[in-house]
């Protein structure tokens, strides 16, 4: 089959016996304080067929991280990256107790630990070509760590959950008009060292600092696409995607935007999902198919 013709959404790649693709499971170890100790952040990595090095998708998850997209993994995997997806501290039986700090620690944990020699080695992966991937709370996550990091050159956010815009809803008064206090209540339940009244103070604590909007300066000059689900009824367009969209694109970030008419899971637009993220890989040149 000739490569130009190859579609990694319905076609296997095909095998190299010295090279075989393959699953691994993952344990990241940090430490970030004495007295926690070594903490384990357990996680798994689908490798491409080939000797490499590939490019990574690191693929974060949401909060708290039913939807996994490990759909799109295995798409990125037949298009010939590394696909590596981990829990963050104190949900899925990692270590530690949750927090959204917490996860922006990890996030920038794993990526340090991906960019030594004994990761690149083991998963066969290329550091330069990172991408940092999420959905969601992830979303948030890879565009913040990308803002936080020069060397990280392109970051996808799908259905981005804004932080920063969540604490401003809440300082508009009494009630819960956007269900956002009934949404953390329902996410808590797989989390360990938390509750929606702790995480709801944390967001009200960090209000417009955890505003990817204010970080849209550091995003300049990066290649960065936002997926939006135009009935979200979570991260709602209006205050979670347009106002971002709006921002990266006045301070010079490479931003493409994909607009589906779907939900937050995009449950009924899973392959056009993963169409339009191979379409933007394609486009920033981390994949040539």
């Amino acid at each position: 089959m000739s490569p130009a013709r190859y579609d990694p959404i319905r076609e296997d790649p095909a095998k190299d016996p010295l090279f075989p693709a393959n699953m691994q499971a993952c344990d990241f170890r940090v430490t970030y304080a004495p007295e926690t100790g070594e903490q384990h952040l357990y996680g798994i990595a689908y490798l491409p067929s080939g000797e490499g090095p590939h490019p990574c998708v690191l693929l974060l998850h949401g909060f708290p991280g039913n939807e996994k997209n490990l759909d799109l993994a295995q798409t990125l995997r037949r298009a010939g990256c590394a696909v590596v997806q981990f829990h963050y501290r104190g949900c899925w039986a990692s270590d530690g107790d949750y927090a959204f700090e917490h996860v922006l620690e990890d996030v920038r944990s794993v990526v340090g630990l991906l960019r030594t020699p004994e990761w690149r080695a083991r998963l066969r992966i290329d550091p330069e070509r990172l991408v940092l991937m999420g959905h969601s709370l992830g979303g948030f996550a890879s565009l913040m760590t990308a803002a936080g990091d020069p060397a990280i050159r392109c970051a996808c956010s799908i259905a981005g959950y804004n932080l920063g815009a969540v604490a401003a809803l809440l300082k508009k008064g009494a009630g819960d008009p956007y269900g956002i206090r009934e949404m953390f209540r329902g996410c808590v339940v797989p989390l360990k060292g938390t509750s929606d009244d702790i995480l709801l103070r944390e967001v009200e604590r960090r209000g417009a600092s955890w505003d990817v909007c204010e970080h849209a300066p550091a995003l300049a000059g990066k290649d960065v696409l936002l997926v939006c689900a135009l009935r979200d009824s979570a991260s709602i367009p209006e205050y979670h995607h347009r106002p971002l969209h709006a921002a990266l694109a006045s301070h010079g970030a490479r931003v493409s935007e994909e607009l589906f008419d779907e939900e937050h899971g995009f449950d009924s637009g899973r392959i056009a999902l993963a169409e339009a993220v191979l379409r933007w890989m394609r486009h920033i040149g981390v994949i040539g198919m």
